[in-house]
């Protein structure tokens, strides 16, 4: 079982970046503020976790963050982005519950590589991992011209997610996927209590 909770936060290069997030239980695992912070979670029960810290981490420093989590193993994942705490765009995906669960908000400029992974033709040195490979001619068709558009709202029946798909996004956000800049810990239950 393959499972991968993160958030990535856009950190505008503040000095107190730092400072700001390890109020929201943070910490840091380099000195330097990178442009995008990849912040990692050990517990990876929770998948919400990374949303909710992707929201609140947006309102905190005034940016835009992502929460991702995927489980490979049973093929559910899901993207959940926010400006300045409110909610921009949400991706969720699960194969138990028959695909695409939710797919609402502004599209951002970087799903294309979430949902197209090269060309579906017989000639392609590689099949893109988002598509099956018993597509007909005319699903071909389709998914390589809104391929080529780079827009999958017309195809959505066509293709599906993949842990591929959500390191491809991460990576062209100019993150390192299995590099965390910070790790979130959960708050203890007795430190709740705590003021």
């Amino acid at each position: 079982m393959a499972s991968w909770i993160a958030a990535i936060v856009d950190t505008g290069g503040r000095a107190d970046f730092w400072t700001v997030v390890r109020r929201h239980h943070v910490f840091a695992a380099i000195d330097t503020v990178p442009a995008r912070a990849l912040i990692g979670f050990s517990d990876l029960r929770d998948f919400e976790a990374s949303t909710r810290l992707a929201q609140e981490l947006s309102t905190a420093v005034s940016t835009t963050a992502i929460g991702l989590f995927m489980q490979t193993v049973s093929d559910v994942y899901g993207l959940r982005v926010f400006t300045c705490g409110q909610l921009v765009r949400r991706i969720d995906y699960s194969r138990d519950e028959g695909g695409w669960v939710e797919v609402s908000g502004t599209p951002q400029s970087w799903e294309p590589v979430l949902f197209f992974d090269g060309p579906a033709s017989p000639d392609a040195t590689r099949w893109p991992d988002t598509i099956y490979d018993d597509l007909d001619d005319a699903d071909l068709t389709r998914y390589e011209a809104a391929r080529q558009m780079g827009d999958a709202a017309p195809v959505m029946d066509l293709v599906h997610a993949t842990g591929g798909g959500i390191h491809r996004v991460v990576k062209a956000l100019g993150v390192t996927p299995d590099k965390d800049d910070a790790q979130y810990h959960r708050p203890r239950w007795w430190r709740r209590f705590r003021k």
